[in-house]
């Protein structure tokens, strides 16, 4: 659905920090809609590892080259505070929130199953894919 052209959408940091206000659990699963090549039995994986996290990390994410997948990953409620404070100041990034937080890096994530789709041609393997 393409965004209305006279509204500017605050973001997914935003949408995740308003969400969290209604959320009560310890651990939250944060995950972008377009990755289709992402499997249950790895986020279980992932899940089951948690009680492993160091207490002072507040996220347990993926990281690539090109910093954290921030949309693939599990965080601390306790975040949430935080994450209100770097909002009102205008934050928007991700990036940049993680950068000043304790992260716990999600070891051997296979980087084909981090792949985004953003385009109907990103998609067209996947769906090919699945009608076969």
């Amino acid at each position: 659905i393409p965004p209305a052209p006279d509204r500017v959408l605050p973001g997914p940091l935003v949408a995740f920090t308003n969400a969290l206000t209604y959320i009560e659990a310890t651990w939250i699963l944060l995950l972008a809609c377009d990755m289709p090549a992402l499997q249950a039995d790895i986020l279980q994986q992932w899940h089951q590892t948690l009680p492993q996290v160091a207490a002072e990390a507040i996220a347990y994410l993926p990281r690539h080259p090109k910093g954290w997948e921030p949309l693939c990953g599990f965080y601390r409620h306790r975040c949430l505070p935080d994450l209100q404070s770097y909002v009102v100041n205008g934050g928007k990034s991700f990036q940049k929130w993680l950068h000043h937080q304790r992260v716990q890096t999600i070891p051997q994530v296979p980087v084909e199953i981090l792949v985004n789709c953003n385009t109907p041609a990103d998609w067209e393997p996947y769906v090919i894919k699945a009608n076969s």
